[in-house]
């Protein structure tokens, strides 16, 4: 600086000025990152120790999907050196999980036919579990009797979601041999039945209004005779019972 009094007199000074760099900042691209996924470290920067801003950053340095949702997000990374600023910015996609639906499946027989599971959405997943054979069917009688969890799973954009539901497969094979055979006659009867079955039964009989008149007597196997000679004139109930099954008809006396 110089300076020239009024009388001529001279002087100068010297200042110097430092100017300082702006930052150069990087940050790398990101892949995208499924909505479920556990928190991610930011380390695609330089130079270290600055900051980050943006939906879904939590902590220091921590990018967490589940908060920021689906979407596209901009991550801002900014730094201070030497009291100046610089920044840089990169998007982070979230990808949604895939809502899965699997409807409810009736109780089967074990000797049900394989057969393909077609209620789900989206289309386009996998099948896993008991009986289950690709693409999408399900065989009885290779899962077995009981109750199979079967889980359908879908993918789309690398995310992963799944829905699960039950099959009950029940013993039918012998529910021929389970079930009574029998007859009763002749009905009207004057008060003496003839009961036929198929395996030993515990009959009790009721008056329509819920009385019990005979309760649980064994009749074996084969014929039987049932006297109920003493009841009144009307309409009664009959209830055969076995281990594995019962059966209920009205009877009448005239």
């Amino acid at each position: 600086y110089n300076y020239v009094s009024p009388n001529g007199c001279t002087g100068n000074a010297l200042g110097t000025i430092t100017v300082n760099a702006v930052p150069t900042v990087t940050f790398d691209a990101i892949a995208p990152i499924c909505e479920n996924a556990t928190p991610i470290s930011l380390t695609q920067v330089t130079p270290a120790g600055g900051t980050f801003s943006g939906s879904g950053i939590t902590g220091t340095n921590s990018f967490n999907p589940t908060v920021a949702g689906d979407g596209s997000h901009p991550i801002t990374y900014t730094i201070s050196e030497n009291g100046c600023s610089g920044s840089a910015q990169t998007t982070i996609t979230v990808n949604a999980i895939p809502i899965v639906t699997f409807a409810t499946i009736d109780p089967i027989c074990d000797t049900t036919a394989q057969f393909a599971i077609t209620e789900v959405t989206p289309a386009g997943g996998t099948f896993s579990g008991n009986g289950i054979s690709a693409p999408n069917f399900f065989t009885a009688s290779d899962a077995g009797i009981g109750t199979h969890s079967i889980v359908y799973t879908v993918t789309q954009n690398g995310c992963t979601g799944s829905a699960t539901q039950s099959i009950i497969v029940e013993n039918c094979t012998s529910l021929e041999e389970q079930t009574l055979i029998y007859s009763i006659y002749p009905n009207p009867s004057n008060g003496i039945f003839t009961v036929k079955s198929s395996a030993e039964v515990l009959v009790s009989i009721l008056s329509l209004d819920g009385r019990k008149l005979i309760d649980k007597q064994v009749l074996t196997a084969g014929t039987s005779t049932l006297d109920c000679s003493d009841f009144a004139k009307g309409q009664y109930v009959i209830l055969l019972t076995t281990e594995k099954s019962s059966s209920i008809e009205k009877i009448i006396l005239e």
